[in-house]
């Protein structure tokens, strides 16, 4: 009996999302894409979760996978070489996600949805109130740019010390989840502010992008070796990363 189908439901916009993409490539996994809206409703959806509306969802046979830990997990369970935790670090790999996912997620959400203020739509900002049953204030995260944004450099500084003796990644000489947690953030940014790496500057280290692989895209050189160590692992896979299926819609 063939093994079943791996199926994730997502939109492309979404940061967890990605981090499960991403994961699918690092261990070469084969998936199936199914695109749901970035906002409700989702009537295929809903009654396969349950009612659970955050994303992504994973479907494998007659099993359903909410949330992003539970994914990661069943997936390690499923999969376990390459292995995305650290030998010795197994605990701190799962807990990074306590700080990505919360302190450090937050700055970047207020970072982005400020940044863009006034192009954020109607019925994204009511679809997400009816989710956090309370207001997504757009302009009080407009306001708070400037502590948003020494906050989330902040956080790109302990990525910065955790890589500044040259290991490749956070964890040392091979991704983990340290690095898919981390990266989610990263990526967030990069895909929505234009500014991007103008905020990112002071970790530029053009002088030494000769020593990059050539195999890493230009685009990614300015954000610095230390921080891009995270964004190169990850794209070094990028044709992995889609399913055959979805490989014409590749994100």
């Amino acid at each position: 009996m063939s093994a079943p189908q791996i199926i994730l439901h997502h939109f492309d916009q979404s940061p967890f999302s990605e981090k499960i993409r991403l994961i699918f490539g690092l261990k070469n996994i084969t998936w199936t894409s199914v695109r749901i809206s970035r906002i409700m409703p989702r009537p295929d959806l809903m009654p396969l979760t349950g009612g659970y509306r955050r994303t992504p969802v994973m479907q494998i046979g007659a099993d359903v996978y909410c949330d992003t830990q539970c994914i990661m997990r069943e997936l390690e369970r499923r999969f376990p070489e390459p292995s995305l935790l650290p030998k010795g670090y197994e605990g701190l790999a799962w807990g990074s996600a306590m700080w990505t996912d919360r302190s450090f997620f937050q700055n970047t959400v207020n970072l982005v949805f400020g940044s863009l203020a006034d192009k954020v739509p109607a019925d994204f900002i009511a679809d997400r109130e009816k989710l956090r049953g309370a207001k997504f204030d757009v302009a009080a995260m407009t306001a708070a740019i400037p502590q948003m944004r020494d906050q989330f450099r902040a956080h790109l500084q302990w990525i910065d010390a955790q890589l500044c003796d040259g290991r490749t990644f956070i964890s040392g000489e091979a991704a983990s989840l340290c690095d898919v947690n981390a990266y989610m953030n990263l990526w967030y940014v990069r895909a929505h502010l234009e500014n991007a790496d103008d905020m990112l500057a002071e970790f530029d280290q053009r002088s030494q992008a000769a020593d990059i692989p050539l195999v890493i895209p230009q685009a990614l050189i300015p954000i610095g070796l230390a921080l891009n160590a995270i964004l190169v692992g990850a794209r070094m896979i990028a044709g992995f990363r889609t399913s055959p299926q979805d490989a014409a819609k590749a994100l």
